[in-house]
């Protein structure tokens, strides 16, 4: 017979989701004690968070199942797995000793995309609306712990079943419109160029993210097969220029209707994490490292990836330093 690990190896498992309601599934406590038919995991990601470089995640539809391959995963602190329900997704964190042991756990329910699950394994605030620890340790009885984890899900099921209810399931890909949110007038210098100077209102992220409160954004169009395609530079307009381009952010786009939130994401700063290492003289050496930032997905699906179309659009070159000056 295969053990536990053999399994999480050689199995390859559909994201798909149990069979069968959150509802049913806390009606009893025997849904999380017994390992079942299902008792496939797979890998679907390893994140990065503030504490980690790399966490485990994976899926199963065994709760037993999950919670011993995470105990067995000793290579890691942290360790999560995931339990599909349709539309959303029950993600349960074991937090443990460089030994192995069992310090704590937490579950929270998200949506049903892997965004979602992301921000639980990062510790994302917004995965915090649907959350609870779960007190328990390595001296805890196996049994106590699935009725502790049991209790700590019915806590917030109902409320986050009431949100993801309404959740669209469909698999159908939405269109972004093609319309820029900001008025966009023609270059005086660079008649293929479009631009749009975007001031603070105050509050808002330019507002929040920048030292001069303006951001500027240029805009070069190509047609290839009857497909428009946009090259689109955006970032702060500096008070002090050094004659480089670094405040500046460039995608390769084939709708222009999310440039508020492309803008956003460009003038936001990186997060920066603490590192720190033993050094040969003894002493515990600490500093901040800069964690790049990740295009949401719901930004990627505006972006060409296509390097051999962008190469077609032949965007010409522009000074960027000329045009904010302008």
């Amino acid at each position: 017979m295969k053990n536990l690990i053999e399994f999480i190896n050689e199995a390859k498992l559909n994201y798909t989701p149990i069979g069968m309601t959150l509802d049913e599934y806390c009606s009893n406590v025997e849904n999380l004690t017994k390992i079942g038919d299902n008792k496939i995991i797979t890998e679907i990601h390893g994140w990065s968070s503030k504490y980690s470089e790399d966490i485990p995640v994976v899926v199963t539809h065994s709760f037993k199942a999950g919670f011993e391959w995470a105990l067995n995963n000793k290579n890691f602190w942290d360790r999560y797995f995931v339990i599909p329900f349709g539309n959303l997704n029950v993600v349960f964190g074991m937090n443990c000793a460089s030994s192995g042991e069992l310090k704590g756990m937490k579950v929270c329910i998200v949506g049903p995309k892997d965004i979602n699950i992301k921000s639980a394994v990062i510790g994302a605030r917004s995965s915090y609306k649907y959350y609870e620890h779960i007190y328990v340790n390595f001296k805890t009885p196996e049994k106590e712990i699935y009725q502790t984890c049991l209790d700590a899900l019915l806590k917030i099921k109902d409320n986050a079943q009431a949100e993801f209810a309404a959740a669209p399931t469909s698999s159908v890909r939405v269109t972004v419109p093609d319309k820029s949110p900001y008025r966009l007038s023609k270059s005086t210098i660079y008649p293929n160029v479009q631009v749009a100077t975007v001031k603070a209102e105050g509050k808002d992220f330019v507002y929040k993210y920048t030292e001069s409160k303006v951001a500027k954004i240029f805009v070069q169009t190509a047609e290839v097969d009857g497909q428009k395609y946009y090259k689109v530079a955006m970032g702060e307009n500096p008070i002090y220029w050094d004659s480089s381009e670094r405040f500046f952010s460039t995608y390769y786009l084939t709708s222009l209707g999310q440039l508020d939130k492309f803008l956003e994401f460009s003038l936001k700063p990186n997060r920066r994490r603490q590192r720190h290492e033993l050094g040969e003289d003894g002493e515990i050496h600490v500093w901040l490292e800069k964690v790049e930032k990740q295009l949401p997905a719901a930004l990627k699906k505006s972006v060409v990836k296509d390097e051999e179309i962008i190469k077609k659009c032949k965007f010409p070159s522009i000074n960027i330093y000329k045009l904010c000056r302008r």
